[in-house]
């Protein structure tokens, strides 16, 4: 899996949070276009076929991440 942009990071916390694409475009202030694009890049990036996958990849790796730091 690659590394996903600081932005790319944003998009994917929101969508993980509930907000449709177009309301993160809104909290961001980019355009929904540009959101479409970070979406798929970071599909791209963690090899997820969908927004679902790619929600559960990057909630599972901020969970380990996370867990590494606490009891590390």
């Amino acid at each position: 899996d690659l590394i996903l942009s600081a932005r790319e990071k944003e998009v994917v916390f929101e969508l993980t949070n509930g907000n449709t694409a177009k309301e993160v475009a809104s909290k961001l202030n980019i355009s929904p276009t540009t959101v479409d694009t970070h979406i798929k890049n970071a599909k791209r990036k963690k090899r997820a076929g969908n927004i679902a996958e790619l929600a559960k990849k990057f909630t599972l790796r901020n969970l380990e991440l996370f867990t590494k730091y606490i009891f590390k």
